[in-house]
């Protein structure tokens, strides 16, 4: 095989790594990262599992019996957006506000820098991809960190944070072929 046709193989096989690891960080991003039970020791009062993503949480209360009416449903759910979400009582008292606006706006640099990279071509444009994406795990981490201190009951990793692991990794060996196809 000629040199020129293998950096152009090795070119082709880059972009298809990228364009994947693109499609499986789009999907991490779109996906709840972490849940969390908010368990109360109040007999009389609810308990609720929190889901979280980067960028809306979804929470389901558990009302005990006596509170609503017999023979009527005791889990009520509801889903909150954004500044709605962000800037919530519970995610300011945590100090995870800013930390899931910087998660979400992580999340949108990653992949909108990836898919630039498909025209750019300088190897400093394609190492950003590589370390945001690791920037929004570590965040991910800090965030579970922060609520594993207010919950009484087992955190669960979802499946939106594992997986930033192999978009990552083919971000990475997307990165690694580029440089060899120099």
């Amino acid at each position: 095989m000629k040199p020129a046709q293998a950096n152009r193989s090795l070119s082709l096989l880059a972009a298809v790594l990228t364009f994947s690891a693109c499609g499986l960080f789009l999907v991490s991003a779109l996906l709840p990262f972490l849940k969390a039970p908010y368990i109360s020791l109040i007999p009389e009062s609810f308990s609720y599992v929190i889901t979280y993503s980067s960028y809306k949480a979804t929470i389901i209360y558990v009302i005990p019996s006596d509170i609503v009416r017999p023979f009527s449903g005791n889990v009520m759910s509801r889903t909150v957006f954004f500044i709605d979400y962000w800037f919530a009582p519970l995610q300011t008292a945590m100090g995870i506000s800013w930390i899931l606006v910087t998660l979400f706006f992580a999340q949108l640099s990653t992949l909108s820098v990836s898919l630039a990279s498909f025209s750019v071509k300088r190897w400093e444009v394609q190492t950003i991809p590589v370390i945001s994406s690791l920037s929004v795990t570590l965040l991910m981490v800090y965030v579970f960190v922060q609520v594993q201190n207010w919950t009484w009951g087992l955190l669960n990793y979802e499946f939106g944070y594992w997986l930033t692991y192999p978009s990552t990794i083919l971000f990475l060996n997307a990165l690694i072929l580029r440089l060899a196809a120099r």
